[in-house]
């Protein structure tokens, strides 16, 4: 067995649902729960201490933030030790870049990346700068100095969720169709699109199970068995793409990607 991960999608009242609280602590152990919070992306006090104030609510046993908002911070021994005894790390919302920043390739990383096999953790993030950091690859919002604006880019996260491609936003806002372009340029990566007030839990980071919990279906784009893709001769020409599996998981279901199966799972 090794860790468990949870990709949690924007929270549409600044909140993040309650159902998706519970499920999240009882992942992390329950009673026996410590929950480390990295507020790298978020340096906001007052959100900080609302999620805190969630998850003990929620039933978590210990949960604590980790102060970590630059590199010196990531090398500290005993914010490392912090987090390396937590049973669930949960990364907040806010910039994708100043996580990665921050953490990559340092101990606090290099313990992250060693908590992948132990069976009790849970890797938990939050919209853009929690979700799309845990995963390999994804796409988010990223501020493009020449336009001086924001625009949407493939991004590298940690790497602690290998596989798949993160991209949190509504389908109905032309994410779907981001996405398909995306899994184009990365055809053997799973396209995960997170909506809001929305979570998926996979169970380890080889596990072909997506589940959903929260309000909203999540779409999942499977191309790993493309023959025709006009993206690996010409990523700039108009994108031709197929076989594609698009899959719909609504909440309280789970998608085995192995069988294209989508079955209904306990509400936690």
């Amino acid at each position: 067995m090794s860790a468990e991960f949870m990709l949690i999608g924007e929270a549409t009242a600044g909140r993040v649902p309650d159902e998706i609280v519970r499920f999240l602590v009882e992942r992390a152990g329950d009673e026996d729960s410590r929950i480390a919070i990295l507020p790298t992306a978020c340096p906001n006090p007052s959100k900080v201490l609302a999620y805190v104030r969630l998850l003990k609510s929620a039933g978590a046993r210990e949960v604590y933030v980790v102060k970590v908002f630059s590199r010196d911070d990531a090398m500290d021994r005993q914010k490392v030790r912090q987090v390396d005894d937590a049973t669930c790390v949960v990364f907040l919302e806010g910039s994708h870049e100043r996580v990665i920043k921050v953490l990559d390739q340092t101990p606090l990383y290099r313990t992250l990346v060693k908590k992948l096999d132990e069976e009790e953790t849970l890797f938990a993030g939050i919209g853009t700068g929690g979700a799309t950091v845990i995963a390999e690859v994804a796409i988010a919002k990223v501020y493009v100095e020449k336009l001086h604006t924001e625009a949407y880019a493939l991004v590298s996260g940690l790497g602690l969720l290998p596989r798949f491609l993160v991209h949190v936003e509504s389908p109905l806002r032309g994410s779907l169709w981001r996405l398909l372009h995306a899994i184009a340029l990365l055809p053997d990566r799973v396209g995960l699109s997170l909506p809001e007030d929305t979570a998926v839990h996979v169970p380890s980071e080889t596990s072909q199970i997506v589940r959903v919990v929260g309000a909203r279906s999540v779409a999942v784009v499977d191309a790993r068995t493309a023959r025709y893709n006009t993206a690996r001769a010409n990523p700039s020409a108009p994108l031709g793409l197929g076989p594609v599996s698009v899959y719909l998981v609504p909440p309280n279901h789970a998608l085995d990607l192995r069988s294209g199966n989508i079955i209904r799972v306990k509400h936690a």
